[in-house]
């Protein structure tokens, strides 16, 4: 759990997004974040979960 919150630090600050609030539990992962006006919300969650989930495949598998 602390790789999922430090993978998605690095994501979402790759994506100028802020991380506000994060909550991981063994099945689900509860993220507030503040997005720029100028980033479509759906593809970057999406993309967040796509890429996580890659990462943690590979790393865990």
């Amino acid at each position: 759990m602390t790789r999922l919150k430090k993978l998605s630090g690095n994501l979402f600050s790759k994506w100028h997004c802020d991380i506000i609030e994060m909550n991981v539990e063994e099945d689900q992962i509860h993220i507030l974040f503040d997005v720029p006006p100028q980033i479509h919300l759906a593809n970057t969650i999406n993309n967040f979960k796509t890429v996580t989930s890659r990462y943690i495949r590979k790393e865990f598998p």
